[in-house]
């Protein structure tokens, strides 16, 4: 597996690795209009390529396959971190968080920060990210249940 930097070539493979890993979660987790109001952003073509050219993306790939993509913003954020179904519990989200967090590194932020939804929650916790609130987040009519943490980045410059 490579992990490397996305490009606008990217985009339609990023957006059906999305919809995928969204449409394959327990409907235990989210009722089916959560998981289809969720996965609906796929279809913002126009958003993806934005997000593409605006943010720090990566994506691991495998004999020309995107398994999973994450992208960084420029104050510090995850916005995105996704895999697809037959990739996860793979090591690939752990792969793509590590490239992220030395991108950060060699950006000298302090910290990043993400908004983890519930089924990423216990992820990022593992992955050392700490807790800093817990609070409802709106999409359309739905509620759903998010998690804002954040992780301190070690500097590899010192």
């Amino acid at each position: 597996m490579v992990i490397r930097r996305a490009n606008l070539a990217d985009c339609d493979a990023i957006r059906t690795v999305f919809y995928r890993s969204i449409m394959a979660i327990r409907v235990t987790d989210y009722t089916q209009a959560h998981l289809n109001a969720w996965a609906a952003k796929h279809n913002a073509r126009t958003l993806w390529e934005n997000k593409l050219e605006q943010q720090y993306f990566f994506v691991a790939e495998q004999s020309g396959e995107i398994l999973g993509f994450i992208s960084l913003d420029t104050n510090a954020w995850l916005d995105l971190l996704y895999v697809a179904p037959q990739a996860q519990r793979q090591g690939v989200a752990a792969k793509l968080l590590e490239q992220t967090e030395m991108l950060a590194s060699h950006l000298n932020f302090p910290q990043i920060w993400v908004d983890a939804s519930v089924i990423a929650r216990d992820f990022f916790i593992v992955q050392g990210f700490m807790l800093n609130e817990v609070y409802p987040k709106s999409l359309g009519n739905l509620t759903f249940m998010n998690s804002i943490m954040f992780k301190y980045v070690k500097n590899t410059h010192a």
